[in-house]
């Protein structure tokens, strides 16, 4: 087993350090880096629901679809300029 351990470090050492041939000058070419876009840190805006509604309490049906609709529309605001929407 310890044999078989020191080839696999053998060959291993090999591919990591690579050895030129005698006379050879030339250098490894090397790549540039990959084409990965910037990450854009986005500002965040905070939806104040309860300031959505003028309402203390919501009690028809009516009353819920004004409030969701109003606060889709904010949401939906926020996200189509470009940041992100918290809600509280």
């Amino acid at each position: 087993m310890d044999d078989a351990i020191a080839l696999i470090e053998e060959a291993t050492a090999k591919l990591t350090h690579p050895v030129a041939a005698p006379g050879v000058t030339t250098k490894p070419v090397q790549t540039a880096q990959p084409n990965v876009p910037t990450p854009v840190a986005k500002t965040t805006c905070v939806v104040r629901a309860a300031e959505l509604s003028s309402k203390t309490y919501l009690e028809t049906e009516a009353d819920v679809d004004a409030f969701v609709g109003k606060l889709r529309a904010e949401l939906l605001a926020a996200i189509h300029s470009g940041q992100m929407a918290r809600v509280q």
